[in-house]
């Protein structure tokens, strides 16, 4: 077969992630299921969206079911007979249940990533763009909320209640709090998901109440992470109580751009030890930051292109009384991911697999990644469909990838394709994956 590639130059194009779930005779599909979260009777109403690119069926009752477009939001029409019950879906869903001052019109989600597909020196690279207020909430990622763990941030005076919370893990479920100054909730929803999602929630204003106002962030499953507004048009990470202090970096991946690490709430007029494990050996640096007079402390700026490749992991404040500040994860990552095939050649090719890998002590696959693949047939120009079964869409289609873990900087992948038995010998097709590291990676291409 004569070999054809597609043009890939600055195109900007989306990622949809699911499958279709109940699904016809003849069709294997997967089924998603949710818990939803308990009432504790404040939490009265239930919204769920469908995270998915194809409509969902979701059974919410023995009886009841409802359908919903790709990303659309609605009520549940029985929240009252949810509790502690489970959904079941045909695609990937996010879950909140809110109080009754809940605005579903308030919430923002990271529904379908963006991605840039280029072609460099013979190679196709895909870069995500995440938003700016999700490229804000990864700065949180490098302490991370676990199962039990309990969250909280101040409200810096003249800021607004707009709390980011990441779920890191499919099935993972936050409760959050807005108290006022005198420790009394005012507002209050939970959320889940049945995959990894980045969700922001305005929770209106307070009043003369607002200064002082706390938000609380506990995590009932999995792992989480949060920022909220510090009123300078920036955010802070949400905590778990440390010792002495909060520290953390205003990037917990720098991909590029400029580092900042922040102290507040230390010993006043203090200068204390940076103890930090860095490309696996511990570094001490004595009187590495000091505090004024109310503790706070800030160190920087460090500039991306002085650094090589670099983890901090922990990294903490050690006081001259030994208390310390919260732990702090920060990685200077230096290149993109590169995906490999592993799976012999074929024309057709009969499997599909293969690895990807990142530098030893850059980001690797523990802070965000992405993997997918596409299958074109490059002389009708069009792509394969996993819903028809066959080269039938006039759009890209973007096939989840699955990722098993070797360790933080090398996985395996493995996703559907296309059977020998849908390809015409006089045509010629281009197939390609990608695997990102949080931020690029250089995808595996086979053509033939």
């Amino acid at each position: 077969m004569s070999k054809k590639y597609p043009l890939f130059v600055a195109l900007l194009i989306l990622l949809f992630s699911g499958s279709v779930a109940f699904a016809s005779p003849g069709e294997e599909r997967a089924v998603r299921s949710v818990r939803v979260p308990e009432d504790h009777g404040t939490l009265a109403k239930v919204w769920i969206q469908n995270l998915g690119d194809e409509p969902a069926r979701i059974a919410v009752g023995e009886a009841d079911e409802v359908e919903l477009a790709s990303g659309e939001l609605a009520e549940a029409p029985v929240a009252a007979g949810l509790r502690g019950s489970r959904l079941l879906s045909s695609e990937d869903l996010l879950v909140i249940r809110g109080d009754e001052q809940f605005d579903p019109a308030a919430l923002e989600v990271e529904t379908r990533p963006m991605f840039r597909l280029e072609r460099r020196g013979g190679r196709l690279k895909a870069r995500y763009i995440p938003a700016e207020w999700v490229a804000n909430l990864r700065s949180a990622f490098g302490s991370p909320l676990t199962a039990g763990q309990t969250g909280e941030a101040s409200l810096a005076p003249g800021a607004g209640a707009e709390i980011a919370v990441a779920l890191l893990e499919a099935g993972s479920m936050v409760e959050v709090e807005l108290r006022d100054a005198r420790g009394e909730v005012q507002r209050a929803f939970a959320a889940t998901a049945t995959e990894p999602t980045n969700l922001r929630v305005d929770l209106g204003a307070l009043g003369p109440l607002a200064d002082n106002a706390q938000i609380g962030v506990r995590v009932l499953s999995g792992k989480a992470a949060a920022t909220v507004s510090n009123g300078k048009g920036g955010t802070q990470p949400v905590f778990s109580a440390a010792s002495v202090g909060y520290a953390w970096f205003n990037q917990t991946v720098n991909y590029s751009g400029v580092l900042y690490y922040y102290v507040s709430g230390g010993p006043a007029n203090t200068c204390g030890e940076l103890n930090t494990f860095r490309n696996g050996s511990w570094l001490y640096a004595s009187g590495w930051l000091c505090t004024d007079g109310s503790g706070n402390a800030t160190k920087g700026p460090w500039y991306w292109a002085d650094f090589s490749s670099q983890t901090d992991e922990p990294a903490y404040i050690r006081w001259p009384d030994n208390t310390t500040t919260n732990n702090q994860t920060h990685v200077w990552d230096k290149q993109c991911a590169e995906a490999f095939r592993d799976s012999p050649a074929g024309d057709p090719p009969t499997s599909y697999y293969g690895h990807a890998t990142d530098l030893t002590w850059d980001a690797g696959f523990d802070f965000g990644t992405n993997a997918f693949s596409i299958f074109q047939d490059t002389s009708t120009g069009y792509y394969w469909d996993p819903a028809t079964g066959g080269y039938t869409s006039s759009n890209a289609k973007f096939v989840p990838a699955t990722l098993t873990r070797a360790n933080r900087w090398y996985v395996s992948w493995s996703t559907s394709f296309p059977a020998a038995g849908l390809h015409d010998s006089t045509h010629s097709y281009y197939w390609f994956t990608c695997v990102d590291d949080g931020n690029c990676g250089n995808c595996a291409s086979t053509s033939f």
